[in-house]
């Protein structure tokens, strides 16, 4: 009784352990799938964490690239618009120089007639005694050479009037011409100044924007590293080479829009320089024609009055005389009477005889076409033949050149693959060597930089220290320290123009150049020119044009340069011309900076 009792106790105890034992491992299956799930959406998140940080680091890579590109672009649109502006400084120029060149023809003229009335006024221009017909000659031979001599007079003199008209006709519309020309040049000086400008707002929001993007690529690299598990430098490496092949092309465009740029305004310079020598050629071409017949009409006059011939004292008198010879038809020259044509009737076939020779003339043409229409099909049939052996060769030909094409464009897509590998290979190399080429070339800048601003700061002590012991010693006076300028500024003609240039050694633009001079007599200028007078140079004091000196500033919109004197003026103009002294065009402002 008691054993049965224990063996039941004992069954009931072992169920319970055995389902207790099957209970719990089921638990725990329950919990690690749960685990396994978190940890498979966790990583799922990492890995679009790391896809989101890879795709942010290629969006701000590609705009940086496009905003470098952006800048290259203005930079090119100012470089045209500044060439632009060269253009119609020297258009400007050259309507001036035109107008100079008419003036001197306008004078020429007028002498040639001060020259034929004071002959005239010497030999005695009056109404002739005895007898308006004979013109007081002693006979009629004596009469017609007088006359002839007056009539020659009389057409020189017309002709030097007529050109006198022209010439000053001519001045006039030329003066206009420079002064539209000197108009149109303040209209490209403001869009040049406005490209100028935009330009180096759009080089400046660029490199703040890049500044921006590399402090943000950097904090994405950092986190991509952490997201991956390793360190921030080989993230950065690895980022690198991934974009180094989108970084060059970039440089590349922005280097070739620019180079582009340069190049146009080359060839444009160029073609300027060439043209500039055309109107020079032309000076003094005028006169020695001009000359040639005021000569021969000073002649006339006197030959007229004394009666002496004209072939032996006028060449033109003998020249006009033997072309009106010439002028009367000979007999000689008369056209011989044409020829009779024969009549009708003597040109009359037989007719008889063609109609007896008509049917053999019919039966020869049929055979001729029978054996016409036989060659015609012979030819048919071998070209036929012909056409079909070219067909079955042009066949074979496409099915080898099919052949051929496939397997070029086989090994074209392994060599690509090839030089793929090999570009991005090349494209890192260059991005490391471009980095470190840059943060040289940078560190040379700022040393020339500090050493050019050490040497014009020098240069402008100097000058002060200088132009207060002449002012001291009574010598400071402002024509002598203007001839100074002019003087100081002279000894640079010749140096090569540099658009943004800032010194002889290297070249210098227009406002360089006034800078620099003035910089040595201690006097800080502005280093734009502006599109309007108070835009830049409001604080100097302005003087007429009747009042000028040599040593004034002169401006023009886009445009400064040197007053030397004698309307003459220095300056550095254009790539064609460089730096050179030339008369004054157009309508400056003159501003006093010392004195």
């Amino acid at each position: 009784m008691s054993i049965r009792k224990w063996y039941k106790g004992a069954s009931g105890a072992i169920a319970l352990a055995l389902s207790a034992a099957v209970v719990l491992p089921a638990r725990a299956d329950d919990g690690g799938d749960a685990d396994i799930a978190a940890s498979k959406e966790a990583e799922q998140r990492t890995k679009a964490d790391i896809s989101n940080t890879e795709a942010r680091l290629t969006q701000i890579g590609v705009k940086a690239n496009r905003l470098k590109v952006d800048a290259a672009k203005a930079e090119a649109a100012s470089i045209a618009a500044q060439q632009r502006l060269s253009t119609s400084i020297g258009e400007a120029m050259g309507a001036q120089d035109a107008v100079d060149s008419a003036d001197k023809q306008v004078d020429a003229a007028r002498r040639q007639l001060s020259g034929i009335s004071t002959s005239i006024y010497k030999h005695g221009a009056r109404a002739v005694a005895g007898g308006r017909f004979s013109l007081g000659a002693a006979d009629y031979r004596q009469a017609r050479e007088k006359a002839r001599a007056y009539r020659i007079l009389a057409n020189k003199t017309n002709r030097d009037l007529q050109r006198f008209k022209s010439a000053r006709f001519e001045a006039a519309t030329l003066q206009k011409k420079a002064d539209d020309k000197a108009a149109a040049e303040k209209d490209v000086a403001q869009k040049a100044d406005e490209a100028s400008a935009e330009a180096s707002r759009v080089a400046s929001n660029a490199e703040t924007e890049i500044r921006t993007i590399s402090a943000e690529r950097d904090r994405l690299i950092s986190k991509l590293a952490a997201q991956k598990g390793t360190t921030a430098e080989l993230v950065r490496r690895q980022q690198d080479e991934k974009e180094a092949a989108a970084k060059a092309e970039a440089e590349q465009e922005s280097q070739r829009v620019v180079q582009t740029a340069n190049e146009r305004a080359l060839r444009a310079a160029s073609q300027e320089a060439a043209q500039q020598t055309s109107p020079q050629q032309a000076d003094g071409q005028q006169a020695g024609p001009q000359q040639a017949e005021s000569s021969s009409a000073a002649q006339a006059a006197p030959a007229a009055e004394g009666g002496e011939k004209p072939t032996a004292a006028d060449p033109s008198a003998s020249q006009a005389a033997g072309s009106q010879a010439a002028s009367q038809p000979t007999p000689a020259q008369e056209k011989a009477p044409a020829p009779e044509k024969p009549s009708g009737q003597e040109q009359a076939p037989a007719a008889p005889a063609a109609r007896e020779k008509a049917p053999q003339a019919e039966a020869r043409e049929q055979s001729q076409a029978s054996k016409r229409a036989e060659a015609e099909r012979q030819r048919q049939a071998q070209a036929a033949a012909q056409r079909r052996a070219q067909a079955a060769a042009a066949q074979r030909q496409a099915q080898q050149a099919a052949a051929e094409k496939q397997a070029a464009q086989q090994r074209a897509a392994e060599q690509q693959r090839a030089a793929a590998a090999q570009r991005r290979a090349q494209a890192a190399a260059a991005q490391r060597q471009a980095q470190q080429a840059a943060a040289q070339k940078a560190a040379e800048q700022r040393a020339a930089a500090q050493a050019a601003a050490q040497k014009q700061a020098q240069e402008r002590a100097a000058a002060e220290a200088a132009r207060q012991k002449q002012a001291q010693a009574g010598g400071g006076s402002s024509s002598a320290v203007g001839a100074q300028i002019v003087a100081y500024a002279r000894q640079f003609a010749g140096v090569r123009y540099v658009w943004g240039g800032t010194n002889p050694s290297s070249g210098w633009d227009c406002v360089g150049f006034t800078h620099y001079v003035y910089a040595h007599f201690g006097r800080e200028t502005p280093r734009r020119t502006g599109g309007y007078l108070g835009q830049f140079w409001k604080g100097y004091k302005v003087v007429p044009a009747s009042q000028r000196q040599p040593g004034d500033l002169m401006w023009w919109p886009g445009h400064t340069g040197i007053y030397t004197g004698n309307n003459m003026h220095i300056a550095a103009w254009n790539p064609s011309m460089g730096t050179q002294e030339r008369k004054v065009w157009g309508s400056p402002v003159y501003l006093r900076i010392i004195g």
